[in-house]
């Protein structure tokens, strides 16, 4: 049985191998490679069927969603976010299959990072290969957190180009898709206004001893045990935020390596040129020191997932900068290749050894190769029980064993 998502990184690590033979001296080869391996991710991605075990609450959901009239009366009170439970709704009542509904999903998120990616010159086809494999789960099964993120990239990518009004109604989209983007959204908001701010180094590190302070706090024992009541939360948002503090890691996380293999790559390319460096490597020294504390996977896998595009795109652009308009700098190139051939070990060791290794010990496995290819309306519908059943069982049996 062939992990769907092992083929997926098998074919972007071929791209990726295509465009360091094609090197920077030609740009335009580079490019090319880049829009086949967008299109292949896109295209693969899209083609999966009932993949998943989520799929036991967005298939029944998508049944017996009310109409878009009925969502919109009972605002805010829906079962799932109310904008989520709109645009599914828009799409049953607009007479989708559940296979294009996700196809809709899946085609919106790719048309985001297009156009983000896009921006990228160094490289791209890795920049891509990075972020669909590190971020697999949101693109595949969390449909609810993947529009979020999707409407998120727009709201920023609008905002650059000075489209406030536009770039306001994403935000806004963004918040009502999923709970998680509601804090996302205020950290940004926070940090785009501390950006503005220009302090002493005292400040900063006394700010850096407080959210080293803050990352070694027990907060989901904390917050379990406080009664929270405030008007302007509902419930349901008050009691995601305790699971997500409260779910902590049950072993060595292996992103952990690449969190801190980019945390080093940054601190070194983006050294200041001139003056003292102190204050610099102490800045990130803290940023080092914050992921090494923090237990809290779960939470911050979901941050990720808003977060990491901007991150690939950021992080290729500050190589490429150093690489092209500084060229006499005093800095190996080493930690650059260290840094992507780490990356690229990670992907292809997800691939072709954890990725098939998880899906062999499942008894009960959702993440094999699922194609809509083939199906027809005769035998989707036995497929689609076929495979919820599965997922049931994966839950019940596969879930908890790993839990």
């Amino acid at each position: 049985m062939i992990a769907f998502v092992s083929v997926l990184e098998i074919g972007l690590l071929v791209f990726c191998v295509c465009e360091l033979l094609a090197s920077t001296a030609y740009p335009k080869m580079q490019r090319q490679i880049f829009y086949l391996a967008f299109a292949f991710s896109f295209v693969w991605s899209t083609l999966k069927f009932a993949y998943g075990p989520d799929i036991i609450t967005y298939i029944p959901l998508y049944r017996t969603i009310e109409s878009p009239l009925g969502i919109l009366s009972q605002w805010g009170q829906t079962t799932f976010e109310s904008g989520f439970s709109l645009f599914t709704s828009l799409c049953k009542f607009s007479g989708l299959s559940f296979w294009a509904y996700t196809a809709v999903i899946s085609t919106l998120y790719f048309v985001a990072i297009f156009l983000l990616l896009r921006k990228v010159s160094f490289y791209p086809t890795i920049a891509l290969t990075i972020l669909l494999s590190l971020d697999s789960n949101l693109y595949l099964k969390e449909f609810r957190q993947c529009l979020a993120v999707t409407f998120f990239i727009f709201a920023i990518l609008l905002f650059s180009n000075r489209k406030y009004f536009w770039s306001l109604l994403c935000f806004v989209v963004c918040s009502t898709m999923h709970h998680s983007a509601i804090y996302i959204i205020f950290v940004t908001a926070l940090l785009y206004g501390l950006s503005n701010i220009r302090t002493d180094g005292r400040s900063y590190a006394v700010l850096a001893l407080m959210l080293i302070i803050l990352a070694a706090i027990p907060w989901g024992i904390l917050t379990s045990s406080i009664k929270v009541n405030l008007m302007t939360i509902s419930d349901r948002t008050i009691q995601s935020l305790f699971e997500h503090l409260t779910v902590t890691s049950n072993g060595f996380q292996k992103i952990v390596i690449i969190y801190l293999a980019l945390i080093c790559a940054l601190a070194y390319y983006l050294q200041p040129e001139r003056g003292s460096r102190t204050l610099h490597w102490m800045m990130w020294t803290v940023v080092f020191v914050i992921v090494l504390l923090s237990d809290y996977w779960f939470l911050l896998n979901r941050i990720r997932s808003y977060f990491l595009p901007f991150l690939v795109v950021y992080t290729s652009s500050v190589l490429d900068y150093k690489r092209v308009q500084h060229p006499t700098i005093s800095m190996s190139p080493i930690p650059r290749q260290v840094f992507g051939l780490l990356l690229l070990v990670f992907v292809a060791f997800d691939a072709l050894y954890s990725v098939p290794q998880s899906l062999k010990r499942q008894k009960y496995p959702t993440d094999d190769i699922s194609l809509i290819v083939g199906v027809n309306k005769q035998n989707e519908e036995l497929l689609t029980e076929k495979k919820m059943r599965r997922a049931i069982k994966y839950w019940e049996n596969d879930f908890k064993a790993a839990n």
